[in-house]
């Protein structure tokens, strides 16, 4: 796994990167003071845009490192479009101005979370990146000991010292998409539909609800609509948006299941199956075959 940093300026602190290292990515290794929390972007296409910000600026010697100097980084990205690989001017960041600039470049509104024009600093970053609505902040053991559980853009922050961002998906990351999955579509996004296999969509659909089953058929994660689902209720093809597909998954439902075991088994609750189907009670039969829409609570 590869992490994103700044971390260390010039004795001479010299705006840009004069030796190469001061913004760079980095292989994971655990930080011997342990990390706090994680900040996680709730739209997965937000947390994509920051990690493809952070790459570009530590591959770009015009931005260093220096406390003094940490928010000429933001200014530049302005001025270049939000593109970090198209600034020009010599700037700098330190740690967490860097994390704020990322977050604004993929399209968060950070102005509240600067002071006076000063980007926040890793003791109060939790509060003001989570004060944006864009942000969970994740304290779980298995989020802080080890890189498994963690996805491309979280932002591990040890309150005290130090933040970066990852930069690459965890063995274990939860909600990494793959051809094959079966995930659910919830209306309100759309579809883009196309006969064949959808790779040249020609017409727009809106579901009206509550919610379709879908099979992932192609994925293509820089685009608008990154995944090229099956539809499983409507045998159609579509591209759909990330935003449309829950973090949730089908259980089809076996002999001798119940509500209680299939909540149990997803870390769930009963009452979380039920508004997720539109049954009146959680006591409603369930019968083999039945396909449930089931909210993955380990999933923030």
């Amino acid at each position: 796994m590869r992490i994103g940093q700044a971390y260390g300026g010039d004795s001479a602190d010299r705006p840009g990167d004069q030796s190469g290292g001061e913004v760079r990515v980095s292989a994971w290794t655990t930080y011997a003071r342990g990390w706090n929390c994680v900040l996680r972007a709730k739209d997965s296409a937000v947390a994509g845009r920051m990690a493809a910000f952070c790459e570009a600026a530590c591959a770009n010697d015009h931005i260093g490192y220096s406390q003094a100097r940490r928010n000429t980084l933001r200014d530049a990205a302005k001025k270049a479009g939000w593109d970090a690989s198209q600034i020009t001017d010599p700037c700098d960041c330190d740690c967490s101005s860097l994390m704020a600039v990322c977050a604004e470049a993929a399209g968060v509104d950070m102005d509240g979370a600067y002071s006076s024009g000063n980007a926040p600093w890793t003791g109060n970053m939790a509060q003001r990146f989570a004060g944006t609505g864009a942000f969970s902040v994740l304290t779980e053991d298995k989020y802080l000991t080890g890189p498994e559980h963690l996805r491309r853009g979280d932002i591990l922050v040890n309150t005290a010292y130090h933040t970066l961002m990852v930069l690459d998906d965890g063995a274990e990351a939860q909600d990494t998409v793959k051809v094959g999955d079966v995930l659910c579509y919830v209306p309100g996004g759309g579809v883009h539909f196309a006969p064949g296999d959808g790779a040249e969509p020609t017409c727009f659909r809106e579901f009206p609800g509550p919610v379709y089953p879908a099979r992932v058929i192609m994925t293509a994660p820089d685009t608008p609509r990154p995944y090229l689902v099956l539809m499983e209720a409507q045998t159609v093809c579509g591209w759909v948006a990330p935003e449309s597909l829950a973090r949730r998954v089908v259980h089809t439902v076996a002999a001798g299941d119940s509500m209680w075991g299939i909540a149990r088994k997803y870390g769930t609750t009963m009452e979380a199956i039920r508004a997720a189907n539109g049954m009146k009670s959680v006591f409603d039969p369930i019968h083999p075959g039945d396909k449930l829409v089931v909210p993955v609570a380990a999933s923030p």
